[in-house]
């Protein structure tokens, strides 16, 4: 069972050790060390050296060009396609996304997102009506949600609003598109077209 740490050092040693802490506050972190509580003295001792290293660096001016370029910056980021505001959240605007040709006639997609690890991607995918996706094998599971139009999937027609799942490692004949169709596909780049003579 891990130990127990006091509150305060979480709660108020950061503010405590850059002198941010209102009076109250500093009065009341000020008992809790009167009174003893080793973890907090411990805490802070190690994090006084830091704080002092901190405070003598000495401050610079701003380049006189800062405010434009941070402005620049905001404003390009608001027109990007994709964004990463912070660490593990991305935002994909699928109407700045351009389309781009798939090798295979009539058949486009906007990548929205792709795992560089998994080789794991999210698109949206354009067919144009009649145009047929050849046999293929899943090394993971595809999940294809229909936005527009109408496929042909195994002999069963799926529509907007629709979903279907391919598990792993199951091959798929022709998909067929009935109509002008997009969907959203959640699926593995290492997919096997299977092509026949």
């Amino acid at each position: 069972m891990p130990e127990a740490r006091c509150v305060f050092i979480e709660e108020y040693l950061p503010d405590l050790l850059f002198g941010k802490l209102v009076p109250k506050a500093a009065r009341a972190v000020q008992r809790h060390l009167e009174d003893g509580c080793e973890d907090c003295r411990a805490a802070i001792g190690e994090q006084v050296s830091t704080v002092y290293a901190i405070a003598l660096i000495p401050s610079a001016p701003a380049p006189p060009n800062l405010k434009t370029r941070l402005v620049q910056r905001i404003r390009e980021n608001r027109n990007s396609a994709i964004l990463e505001p912070e660490p593990g959240l991305l935002v994909a605007f699928s109407a700045r996304i351009p389309w781009e040709e798939t090798g295979l006639e009539g058949i486009r997609r906007k990548l929205l997102h792709r795992d560089a690890a998994s080789g794991n991607i999210i698109a949206i995918i354009h067919m144009d009506a009649g145009v047929r996706y050849p046999s293929h094998r899943h090394p993971g599971l595809e999940s294809l949600f229909m936005l527009s139009g109408a496929l042909d999937v195994s002999g069963v027609r799926v529509r907007t609003g629709d979903l279907c799942l391919a598990h792993a490692h199951t091959q798929h004949d022709v998909v067929h598109a009935i109509e002008a169709s997009e969907f959203l596909v959640i699926s593995n780049e290492a997919d096997e077209v299977l092509l026949t003579t």
